[in-house]
């Protein structure tokens, strides 16, 4: 799987069903028709990319958005719900530069955030 086929999953996991938990079922039966070096790579993915959303712009955007309550835990749980928002949510994110805010986004989901860190496990 290549980043591509990575994020191709996510977006059809979001046009599937916006329900968090009917999308990590979907994924992980998704997954589980893969060959393991393919359920391997997704993870290898999911991790690269969270990466890429761990810096301190995007810790103060959990701040704001999570009214404060963002932990270690949370930050982590912020960056994989963010990556669930699909490539060009995500892609915007991360190369913006700060600005004031200007209304609330979504919030963050935690089932969603929770279940795509974990989506290999029921694979294992």
């Amino acid at each position: 799987m290549d980043g591509d086929g990575f994020w191709e999953l996510i977006e059809r996991s979001r046009q599937e069903t916006s329900d968090p938990h009917a999308r990590l079922a979907w994924l992980q039966r998704q997954l589980a028709q893969q060959p393991t070096a393919e359920i391997v790579d997704f993870q290898v993915w999911l991790d690269r990319v969270r990466r890429r959303a761990d810096t301190w712009n995007m810790w103060g955007a959990a701040y704001l958005i999570c009214d404060s309550l963002c932990s270690g835990d949370g930050f982590w749980y912020f960056q994989v719900w963010l990556i669930g928002l699909g490539r060009d949510a995500f892609e915007r994110a991360v190369t913006s530069r700060p600005v004031p805010s200007r209304g609330r986004p979504e919030q963050p989901r935690g089932e969603l955030a929770q279940g795509l860190g974990i989506v290999l496990v029921g694979l294992c």
